[in-house]
């Protein structure tokens, strides 16, 4: 199965009489014939009466002009009667769902003025760029390439019309409607402010405005835009941009006050000293005081042998730079410099890039290839909206002069139903969209690699790109030599034609569209929302900044069913996003989450490895956290990983959360998961390769990061070990102190004196720190986000509280190679759900935590009443700290679950 048109879709046939439908079969396909000619109709006579469309009584007949509706693949219903062949041509080649062709009194003194060489025109006001073509003739024959299909909009010289196209019937009419509004205001130089939704200027006031322009010197186009000419020097024709460039000078580098344009941004270096301040803390305070006990102690009764618990040292201590880090990035927060982020510099950029002044120096829109990997979403509520979503990004950047596509990696395709795959295959071609999918695991042998099948599945579809471009490479050399030049329907044909060489070489694939890669990836997840300004300000920054091989934008959340848990996830990713943009500003590399970031092609494909099975990969499969894996080898190579958090508010990234309980959890385990991957090898290869994974050890050997960012990393790695140790330290605690009374070596610290620790940090530093952080910024008042903070507190508790027994398992796993089941991908729809669905849930998701908990309580129930008094436990300070531990643990399932409270019979 290919992308080609003969292959998915049916001849084109033209409907065009304008008022038969007689070709058209009875039953469903009637009905909708009927209500497409219906709608073509209404759409035609509005067009006309508002003046977008001549009118056969005012201007003539025009056979050039009309309006067609696609009523299936390959075929439209068109209005008037008869229409040219040429327009019917262009339409069926862009492929586009509704078309027509806009000729009026406005239209007529912009192409009067139009320069014979002219094939961009560029609004002075706002920069908008629309592309100018020959005929629709040309359009016909063009390539993909050669026409910005998202602009939806194209000026046709020899005909004399300006083309408009759309992906829907209510589009057409905002557009049409948006386009006379800039054209207006272009040219006669006002502010038309009606809403799209108010009607178009009718025929009298076209008549009226075309007297005043028409008479108007030809000097009035030069004041609607720039002339650019793409066939020869542009920047010699194209008159100087009216912007203030300044130049870059050292002084100006090291105060750190450009504009974030600089190549040599300004590193904060106050990451280093708070990191430097929490390990000082850890070193003195913690080993410090252990170190004195053991040597008091071994003074005091000569027993050295004590000095043997020495060697838990290395292992406790990475367990604590989570916390003394986080406590003094607290105090940071609270009385610290906040300065670097409202700051660009070297990880962070709080401003968006001045594009003028990068094309000052030389920036031209690069191509961006949009990726995203799908499974088996609902393609109505959550593939279809974000796609929309990545239309109107692309147009906005086509509209600047840029060009952008869509990649999806359908992992889902060959698993559906053959209707539902069918439907799905015609939505991608219809919004030009290209696509790759690959059989299900165990299909005719097929092996999807990887426990979380997303990096396999970019994998293949990378790999299958990069084939077809090598079969393109051979085509053009066979047929035209080494130094041909091909026009963009000869290179079309022959793409077409490489890529079904490719498929048939793999096997496996099917694909359709355009594939290609652009100069930047930018990875999307299937349930995101994007600024429509977002592919502009990446690119751009992308250029000033080439030692930057990611860009992580900082998103908010897309809040789909209103649930408390869902609200309670929405604050704690809003809160981790809070972190990450204080470290990145305060100078520390930014993370890279896997998804809303722009990745430099060049970049990615210098870390390109070989795989066991002999294919060359870009992301690991063989590791769960595919994105720290990548982000750890670009880093490790030089390149630069930066947070860019200009997007805010309704213009900001927005992602899906996780919407049950079930799905939190398992993202969880598979952090956990996947940073002990990174640490560690399984203990089984420990005496062969020893217990530190080669990755880990590469990084940390890498002289391109910084000894601060190495501690940093290795601090959030460890912090999930730090989690999981909650509960196996805590039934320890409460063995020694309950049953040893105090009589055991004061190495050991008390499991109440660490939670105690914990909730004085954690749950009231933390809370008042990130109040103080959101005042300083001037985001939200001070007692406003205390509240806040305060009232997600219980629910941050629980479920924090609760994790340990999941972690721990999941971590020991994997050191001891037990096999676990494949990550899938998080649920991004609601499901209808009840009591009774939940509870059966509860007991076959949780059955072996609460089988856990209940004879842990039980343990201490009989402990605490009816054991000897010999073997009682009655101590507080060994009972609360485990209590508290399986409150969280059985309450995590009950309380975190909204559907619990849905009783339906």
């Amino acid at each position: 199965m290919t992308g080609d048109r003969g292959a998915l879709s049916p001849v084109l046939r033209d409907i065009s009489d304008g008022s038969s439908i007689s070709d058209v079969s009875s039953g469903a396909q009637t009905e909708k014939a009927m209500s497409t000619f219906l709608m073509s109709q209404y759409l035609f006579q509005r067009f006309q009466r508002k003046g977008l469309i001549p009118n056969s009584n005012l201007l003539g007949s025009y056979s050039d002009c009309g309006l067609l509706v696609r009523r299936d693949t390959g075929s439209y219903i068109s209005q008037p009667m008869s229409i040219s062949p040429s327009l019917l041509n262009a339409v069926a080649n862009l492929d586009v769902y509704v078309a027509f062709t806009m000729r009026s009194y406005i239209t007529e003194p912009i192409f009067k003025a139009l320069p014979q060489d002219l094939r961009e025109l560029e609004l002075k006001k706002g920069g908008d760029r629309y592309q100018v073509v020959d005929s629709l003739e040309e359009i016909a024959q063009a390539s993909p390439r050669d026409i910005s299909r998202f602009q939806y909009i194209c000026f046709v010289r020899e005909e004399r019309v300006v083309l408009l196209w759309h992906d829907s019937i209510k589009e057409i009419v905002d557009h049409a409607a948006r386009v006379e509004e800039v054209f207006l205001s272009q040219i006669l130089n006002i502010n038309v402010a009606s809403p799209v939704s108010e009607s178009i200027p009718s025929t009298t006031m076209n008549e009226k405005m075309f007297n005043a322009l028409y008479e108007a010197p030809e000097k009035t186009i030069e004041k609607m835009a720039y002339h650019r000419n793409l066939q020869g020097d542009e920047d010699e024709k194209r008159p100087t941009a009216e912007v203030e460039v300044k130049e870059i000078s050292p002084y100006d580098v090291e105060r750190g006050t450009l504009c974030g344009e600089s190549l040599a941004r300004v590193s904060y270096p106050y990451t280093s000293i708070y990191l430097g301040i929490a390990m000082a803390a850890v070193a003195v305070l913690v080993l410090g005081q252990l170190v004195r006990i053991l040597l008091m102690e071994t003074l005091a009764d000569q027993y050295y042998i004590r000095f043997a618990l020495v060697a838990a040292i290395p292992i406790l201590l990475p367990l604590t730079w989570f916390f003394a880090g986080t406590f003094i990035i607290f105090i940071a927060q609270t009385i610290g410099p906040i300065g670097g982020l409202r700051e660009n510099s070297r990880f962070y950029s709080a401003r968006p890039p001045n594009v003028q002044q990068a094309t000052k120096v030389g920036f031209k829109p690069p191509h961006i290839t949009i990726q995203m990997p799908v499974y088996k979403e609902s393609f109505n509520i959550v593939i279809k909206p974000t796609v929309d979503s990545l239309k109107q990004a692309i147009s906005q950047y086509e509209l600047q002069g840029g060009s952008a596509s869509i990649f999806i990696n359908d992992d889902g395709l060959q698993t559906m139903p053959v209707d539902e795959a069918r439907k799905r295959i015609d939505y991608y071609r219809n919004n030009n969209i290209g696509w790759v999918a690959r059989p299900r695991n165990g299909h005719n042998g097929f092996v999807r690699g990887g426990k979380f099948k997303k990096a396999s599945n970019m994998n293949f579809a990378l790999g299958l790109s990069l084939t077809t471009e090598d079969k393109l490479m051979e085509l053009v050399r066979e047929k035209y030599g080494s130094k041909a030049v091909l026009s963009g329907r000869e290179e079309q044909d022959l793409y077409s034609q490489a890529m079904s060489m490719a498929i048939k070489e793999s096997g496996w694939a099917w694909a359709g569209g355009n594939i290609r890669i652009g100069e930047h990836l930018l990875i999307v997840d299937s349930d995101t929302r994007v600024p429509k300004n977002c592919l502009m300000y990446g690119a751009a920054e992308m250029y000033l900044s080439p030692e930057v091989a990611i860009l992580q934008h900082s998103s908010g959340v897309m809040n789909v069913t209103k649930s408390f848990f869902e609200n309670g996830m929405q604050f704690f990713t809003d809160l981790v996003y809070y972190a990450i943009r204080f470290c990145c500003g305060s100078g520390e590399p930014a993370p890279f989450v896997g998804h809303n970031a722009f990745i430099r092609w060049q970049a990615l494909q210098s870390v390109v490895f070989r795989d066991r099975d002999g294919q060359d990969k870009w992301w690991s499969e063989s590791h769960v956290s595919e994105d720290f894996d990548l982000s750890f080898r670009l880093q490790a190579t030089g390149n630069v990983t930066r947070l860019a958090a200009y997007h805010t508010g309704e213009d900001a990234f927005q992602e899906g959360v996780s919407l049950t309980v079930y799905d939190e959890l398992s993202r969880w385990k598979k952090y956990a998961y996947g940073s002990t991957e990174i640490i560690f090898n399984p203990f089984i290869y420990w005496f062969t390769r020893g217990p530190i994974a080669k990755g880990f050890r590469k990084y940390i050997g890498t002289s391109y990061i910084s000894m601060a960012s190495k501690f940093h990393v290795t601090a959030y790695l460890f912090s999930y070990h730090a989690m999981a140790s909650s509960l196996p330290l805590t039934i320890l605690n409460y063995v020694l102190v309950g049953w040893f009374k105090g009589d055991f070596d004061q190495f050991f610290i008390q499991s109440w004196q660490t939670f105690m620790a914990t909730v004085f940090v954690f749950n009231i530093v933390g809370n008042v720190a990130l109040a103080v952080l959101r005042y300083r910024l001037s985001e939200k008042p001070f007692f406003y986000s205390l509240f806040e903070n305060l009232k997600w507190a219980p629910f941050l508790i629980i479920f924090f509280g609760g994790l340990s027994f999941h972690l721990s398992t999941i971590i020991l796993s994997y050191l001891l190679s037990i096999p676990v089941a494949d990550w899938a991908g998080t649920q991004k729809e609601a499901e209808n759900s009840n009591f009774f669905k939940e509870s059966g849930k509860i007991v076959r998701s949780f059955k072996w935590m609460y089988l856990v908990m209940f004879a842990l309580t039980g343990g201490m129930i009989y402990l605490g009443t009816a054991a000897p008094r010999e073997w009682s436990i009655r101590d507080y300070t060994a009972i609360t700290p485990l209590s508290f531990n399986i409150v969280c643990h059985c309450l995590l399932p009950l309380v975190l679950n909204p559907d619990l409270t849905k009783v339906q019979f």
